[in-house]
């Protein structure tokens, strides 16, 4: 007798942050429901957070400069080249809409659209990019997620509640990027030889600051401000460690590059300037925020786990558009 056929379930997400977060709910339903086929397709990634998983990723695309977030006219300008990419996204979708069972949106309100246009149903969205304490939902975006969406999870039980009074069918059930902190597929490597990393190498201190730079572009510059913000902390107090988790897609070289063009030298897998000393793991978030009493982060959703991990998060104007 045949097993029955795989449903195939596909997860539209936007970029890295949203990736991950669909990548973990996936991987939670094919634990949860065998029979389920989860399929990746991101708008701006090339989607590693769902292959490192094991889900199968339905196409990669290159991420624009501003890396998706278009505020300025400048900005929108470097970005042209990529306009494509959501065409192909939508010809893509609706090359494939007979074949998904089911589809959830893990995004913007964009991209809740491309779907709806390209796969012709409703589906669920989950809706982390925007929050009521911040940048509310527009009235048209409300509309839209009355007409397209099955059910909208939020960012936090404030614009669940708000959506609600607006006729929008709005949960709040949580955060999967809070939820999956503990959850690593890959041991966390050395950035210096992406080797299993050896945890003695994080030094033993009672004052300890670990460094979020962000996973973005601007993650080079703004790891060069946070630099300053190290030395200085250096002058005035000789007992602090320095730690920072590097993300997946910020590449070492390049970033010890400009940090060695202010100054720093790099070894054993640190900066070092004057008093100043900055241990660098790669792909290390847990555990350089665990062994850490305070944080100085330029991140997006890295801030708000830190954050959820009971850590004081000290932030600064950065660069690059994420920058409020």
């Amino acid at each position: 007798m045949k097993s029955p056929k795989p449903n195939r379930v596909l997860f539209l997400s936007n970029c890295y942050g949203e990736d991950r977060s669909a990548a973990l709910i996936a991987s939670k339903i094919r634990e949860l429901v065998p029979n389920i086929s989860p399929i990746g397709m991101s708008l701006i990634s090339n989607g590693a957070e769902y292959e490192k998983r094991g889900i199968s990723v339905l196409m990669k695309n290159k991420t624009p400069p501003s890396g998706g977030f278009t505020r300025s006219l400048s900005a929108l300008m470097k970005d042209v080249p990529y306009f494509y990419i959501p065409i192909r996204y939508l010809i893509e979708l609706k090359r494939i809409r007979h074949k998904v069972k089911e589809a959830i949106v893990v995004g913007d309100v964009f991209l809740l659209v491309l779907g709806w246009l390209g796969l012709h149903r409703k589906m669920v969205f989950l809706a982390p990019a925007k929050s009521d304490y911040q940048v509310p939902h527009s009235k048209l975006e409300k509309l839209l997620m009355r007409k397209m969406a099955i059910q909208v999870f939020t960012h936090d039980e404030l614009t669940a509640i708000n959506l609600r009074k607006e006729g929008v069918l709005a949960l709040f059930l949580g955060n999967p990027m809070v939820d999956g902190l503990c959850e690593i597929p890959n041991p966390p490597a050395n950035a210096g030889s992406r080797k299993k990393r050896d945890k003695s190498q994080i030094p033993k201190s009672k004052n300890f600051i670990g460094i979020l730079p962000g996973s973005r572009n601007e993650g080079y510059k703004n790891f060069l401000k946070i630099l300053l913000v190290v030395q200085r902390v250096c002058e005035l107090r000789e007992d602090i460690s320095f730690i920072s988790a590097i993300p997946a897609t910020i590449n070492l070289q390049k970033l010890v590059t400009f940090a060695q063009k202010e100054g720093w030298m790099y070894e054993s897998q640190s900066l070092l300037k004057g008093k100043a000393k900055v241990l660098l793991l790669y792909d290390a978030f847990v555990d350089v925020v665990a062994h850490s009493d305070i944080i100085i982060g330029l991140a997006g959703t890295a801030n708000e786990q830190a954050a959820a991990l009971g850590k004081p998060i000290v932030s600064f104007v950065g660069c690059g558009a994420q920058t409020s």
